[in-house]
């Protein structure tokens, strides 16, 4: 039984990580490219905020010093929500997995919500994402 169940999670994570249409956003962060999830895209009303648009967006990373351990490469997957009428954004998940899919670290945060500094890839991202999705730049 206990096979079964960690068979189902990793299906569930490779099949998240591997089914998924990732798209390229243009966005670069320190010379490697950010794609996005062009399947996983909701848009909702969070407390005050309206028509936050949450988008699950994918970067590769080499040597990373994760809790006391380097890992020589791998990927980050981060949920971002976006709020286009007030054009601020807020990180909600943050996943480092191994380049097999395998999670290494999983962080979930509250939503906290700031501005992006001009002219920053999250700024950049926030742009693609409002331009695209919201209609309002």
């Amino acid at each position: 039984m206990k096979w079964a169940g960690l068979l189902s999670i990793a299906l569930c994570t490779t099949t998240f990580t591997y089914s998924q249409t990732w798209k390229r956003t243009g966005v670069e962060n320190t010379g490697r490219e950010i794609f996005y999830n062009a399947e996983n895209i909701t848009i909702q009303d969070i407390g005050p905020h309206k028509n936050v648009i949450k988008v699950w967006f994918k970067e590769r990373f080499v040597n990373q010093y994760l809790s006391g351990n380097v890992y020589s490469s791998g990927y980050t997957l981060t949920l971002y929500a976006f709020d286009c009428n007030e054009k601020l954004w807020s990180m909600n998940e943050l996943i480092f997995c191994r380049p097999s899919g395998e999670v290494i670290m999983d962080y979930t945060y509250e939503f906290e919500w700031s501005k992006a500094p001009p002219g920053s890839p999250m700024e950049l991202l926030s742009f693609f994402i409002r331009n695209k999705y919201s209609g309002s730049s």
